[in-house]
């Protein structure tokens, strides 16, 4: 539904941050539909939104995260959803595609808490 031409323009099967910014009336248009919509929203969106807001943040306060270099070295390419199997939910990247982070403990830390 996200992936329609029509809607979104030529480019919908692309990472675009500044389509909503570019094209206000794309928010209001029965297309959009982060968490469903009318009578199929999510009651458990805010609380879901809000955990992983506190796990981010936790995580980013007790550890030091990086994104690691690619496995033959230089920068990770940006993953490509796997858009082969149609799903109402959220696509999985393409195997081989993962993003690979490395997390270690803030420099200057100790660890004994």
């Amino acid at each position: 539904m996200h992936f329609n031409p029509v809607v979104y323009g030529p480019d919908a099967d692309t990472f675009n941050p500044m389509r909503f910014a570019n094209n206000s009336k794309l928010q209001r248009s029965t297309s959009w539909r982060p968490f469903g919509g009318g009578n199929i929203h999510c009651p458990g969106r805010f609380i879901a939104r809000r955990e992983v807001y506190m796990f981010v943040a936790i995580v980013l306060f007790r550890f030091d995260v990086k994104l690691a270099p690619a496995p033959g070295g230089g920068k990770q390419r940006f993953p490509c959803l796997d858009t082969s199997i149609p799903l109402g939910g959220i696509f999985a990247p393409l195997p081989g595609d993962d993003v690979i982070l490395d997390v270690g403990p803030v420099p200057g830390e100790s660890c004994s808490q």
